[in-house]
Order: C-alpha cells, then structure tokens, then sequence
C-alpha cells in the first residue's frame, strides 16, 4: 500500500471511531488499526491525532477523566472536509493502478463533459497565500465584460457545481466576494500580510448555504415536498447538511433545510419542476410561483 494512501487510510478510520459515541484509547485505536491491517506503534498513532488536529483542524479532544479520544460536534465540518479529500484520494489510487497496469483501461471511464476546465493553475499559488494570510492582486473578467483588477485577502478555495471558485475579501469593496478560478487570468502575491482573524470567517456563512451567492439573510426552516421518486435521490443526495426527512411514504417524500434562501437555493428548486413543492416559507414559495408563472407567460 503506497505510503501516502495508507495514511490518509489511517487518518479516515481514526476520524470514523472518534466521531462515534463515547471515548476511546490509544490502545484501542491501535487496536481496531491492527484488525484492519495497519501494525502501527502507539507513537505512531499519537503523531496520527496531532496531524490531523494540525493539518486539517478537526478538534480531537482528550478527556483525561476516561483516559480517551473524541471528536465534538462542532469540528464536523473540518471532518466532513477531510473525508471529501481522502474519498478524492482514493477514488484516484482506485483508477490509477489499472490504467496504469493497461492503458486501454481509460477508454472504459467516461468524464462527464463540462467544457474546458480554466484555472486550475490557479489553485496551488492561491492556496499558498491562504495559508501563509498574504494579500493577492488578481486579474479577474466576468462573462462578457473586461478583465478588473481586484486586491483581494483570500480566505478559502469552494467548488460548486464543479467548478472552484476563490473566496476572499475584495478590499476594492470592502466585503466578501467570489472570484471563479476559470475566469482569472492571472495571480500575484504581494507578501503583504494579514490577519484573518480581523474579519468574519466565510466558512461559517457558507456552512449555512447552498451554492456561492453571499447574503446576509436570516437563516430559516425551508420544507419541500418532493414526489416519492425523485425522494428516492434526494435521499441518497441530500440538498444540505441540516437535511432532515419528517415525512417518508408512499405519497411523498418531506425534508427541512436550515438555510440562507438565496439565488441558488431557488435554482435548485426549479430544477425539480413538478416533482417538488414548497411548503415554508411562505416567501420563498411565493418566489418559487411567481418565477413559475413568468416563465409560463412566456409561452403564451
């Protein structure tokens, strides 16, 4: 098993056990690593934990009372971050090894086709001045219109609907903005420092929201009534984190969002058409009706 793969292995069941009820030891962990077939001292294992509190800032704490290991739930969405990594990371170990042993192998994988991918040349520099809190300036062109040029403090890369997008603090409009990778056409770090502390963390707004679109409203109770087969998806695909189901039957499918309602959220629901329905709140579905029936009168 390649060194780095079997780490990242490590680190996924480490991150699986602690975030499960109760306590756990080093001697356990190192344990339940051996049956899955890791021979690891228990150094090995406390260096594991430092890591992954270090590097991807998910809060294992020790509870000193129960001699044990946890992971609290406000350090889920580090958690979830990570094991979106580590899937990436073994999906691509999964399809490397045959094509590598055939090549022939690659014309057995479709890709989905979404156009040229621009930008991704972008991520590493960007990331670096992420991690090292220093402002950027960047040459950035919307569809349509002349490139502008922006200085901005980034603050986090964010992928939605496959594509990456920079999120930073514009200072040209002192507030949040995202900037497409695919639509920036160049990068300079100026190695002028800052502190994100001094500014609101955007992680925390979009934990709230769905898609990119940056608005302060007020988070809600948002209920859709989906018809019994498209739940079947949004089951398996849940729209959000906070998705609950409150209704499951042979008449409907019945979940709630805590979310932003924003230009996103309401694409997504007219992208169902027919097989979903909105039941709270009552602006959004007046929203949703009122788009509906625009988009009617245009075939009239």
């Amino acid at each position: 098993m390649p060194s780095l793969h079997g780490t990242i292995r490590r680190y996924q069941i480490i991150i699986r056990k602690l975030g499960s009820p109760g306590n756990t030891s080093l001697r356990e962990l190192k344990d339940l690593l051996h049956d899955m077939g890791f021979e690891v001292s228990t150094r090995t294992v406390q260096r594991d934990i430092e890591h992954i509190r270090d590097d991807f800032k998910v809060n294992i704490t020790y509870k000193r009372a129960e001699n044990g290991y946890f992971i609290p739930p406000d350090s889920e969405w580090h958690t979830e971050q990570f094991m979106r990594l580590a899937n990436l990371s073994q999906l691509m170990q999964m399809v490397a090894q045959p094509v590598k042993n055939d090549r022939n192998a690659i014309h057995h994988i479709s890709f989905e086709n979404h156009g040229e991918q621009k930008g991704h040349e972008h991520m590493l520099p960007l990331l670096q001045a992420i991690q090292n809190q220093t402002r950027v300036i960047i040459s950035h062109a919307r569809f349509f219109q002349e490139a502008k040029t922006y200085r901005v403090l980034p603050f986090m890369l964010k992928e939605y609907e496959k594509r990456w997008y920079l999120v930073g603090w514009a200072l040209e409009r002192n507030d949040f903005r995202s900037f497409g990778l695919d639509r920036i056409n160049s990068v300079e770090d100026t190695g002028e420092s800052f502190k994100r502390d001094e500014y609101p963390n955007p992680a925390d707004f979009y934990a709230d929201t769905i898609g990119l679109t940056y608005s302060l409203s007020p988070v809600e109770d948002v209920e859709l009534s989906f018809e019994p087969r498209q739940g079947n998806y949004v089951k398996t695909l849940p729209l959000h984190n906070s998705q609950i189901v409150l209704v499951d039957n042979d008449e409907e499918l019945r979940v709630r969002l805590r979310v932003r309602v924003n230009f996103e959220l309401i694409q997504k629901i007219l992208s169902y058409g027919q097989r979903v329905k909105v039941l709270q709140p009552v602006h959004l579905k007046t929203k949703v009706t009122d788009i509906l029936r625009e988009n009617l009168n245009q075939y009239r």
